[in-house]
């Protein structure tokens, strides 16, 4: 379900930057391409990833629409993406049977055990 990222190479590299380039020109927004998450433009020398959808990170799906500032895509991964995955992989956990609950120190009438407590503190079998 988790995808591995895979490093692009030179070449790749090199051809999202054109490609971006060249929609940055179509658009008209001068010839260096923009960040999609501050919308600054990206000049030579700065350093920058590929970026992926905004609301579909790359490790659950997302498909690469541009680039974007190291520093932007870092600050966007740590701040929505990496919850965002978590949480993915909590509700899998919880749908398949996977997730792990403690046996120890359980309460008693918890949420695991066969009896539980009523209001007027009656213990009862589920």
């Amino acid at each position: 379900m988790i995808r591995k990222r895979k490093r692009l190479t030179a070449s790749q590299r090199e051809d999202l930057y054109d490609a971006e380039v060249a929609k940055a020109l179509a658009s008209g927004r001068g010839q260096f391409p923009i960040c999609n998450i501050c919308d600054n433009g990206i000049f030579p020398g700065q350093r920058w990833h590929e970026s992926h959808n905004k609301f579909l990170p790359h490790a659950i799906g997302g498909e690469p629409d541009g680039i974007a500032h190291e520093r932007c895509n870092l600050e966007h991964n740590h701040a929505i993406d990496t919850p965002l995955v978590a949480k993915v992989k909590r509700i899998r956990q919880k749908h398949i049977g996977a997730d792990i609950r403690p046996t120890f120190n359980r309460l008693p009438c918890g949420r695991d055990s066969p009896f539980k407590m009523k209001i007027n503190r009656q213990i009862v079998r589920r």
